[in-house]
C-alpha cells in the first residue's frame, strides 16, 4: 500500500493505480541473488531477499530510518545497512508491473529501475528520479 501511495504521488494516473491495487504478492525462495520477479498480475518476492533479510520499515512514509548520500539526493542509506528495502523492491517490481524495464546499474546506479539495489538502500525519495521512470519529466509540481 505504501509503495503505491508513494507512486500515486509522483503522478501515476488512476488507471495505473487501479491496476497496481490488484497486483497479487507471493512470497518464494528465488534463486541466487534476485529479490523479486514480476509479471503484469504477480510480484514474487524471495523469502529473505536473497539471504541479507529485509527491512520492513514500521513508518513506510518517513524515511527518517535513512540518511541521504551526498553525492545524490537520490539514494538513502539506512543507518543499518546489512538488510535489503522492501520498501524500495516492492517499488521496483510494480515498476515493472507498468511495463518498465531494468536499467543498467552502471549508468543508473541511484535510479528505482537499476537492476541492482545494495544493502540499506532505498531509492524512493528523490520526485524526479520516479518522474523519469514514469514518464513525467516536464510536469509542473
Amino acid at each position: 500500500t505504501a509503495a503505491i501511495a508513494r507512486l500515486a504521488d509522483q503522478g501515476l494516473s488512476a488507471e495505473q493505480v487501479r491496476h497496481l491495487s490488484s497486483v497479487t504478492f507471493v512470497i518464494a525462495d528465488l534463486s541466487g541473488a534476485t529479490l523479486g520477479l514480476a509479471t503484469p498480475t504477480t510480484i514474487t518476492l524471495d523469502t529473505n531477499a536473497a539471504g541479507y533479510g529485509w527491512f520492513v520499515d514500521p513508518t513506510p512514509f518517513n524515511d527518517s530510518e535513512f540518511a541521504t548520500k551526498k553525492r545524490s539526493s537520490v539514494v538513502a542509506l539506512l543507518a543499518a545497512p546489512r538488510s535489503m528495502d522492501l520498501l524500495t523492491a516492492v517499488m521496483h517490481e510494480l515498476g515493472h508491473v507498468l511495463g518498465h524495464n531494468d536499467l543498467d546499474p552502471s549508468s543508473h546506479h541511484d535510479d528505482l529501475m537499476s537492476a541492482t539495489l545494495a544493502p540499506g538502500t532505498r531509492r524512493t525519495t528523490h520526485t524526479s528520479a520516479v518522474d523519469t521512470i514514469f514518464g513525467q519529466q516536464g510536469r509542473t509540481r
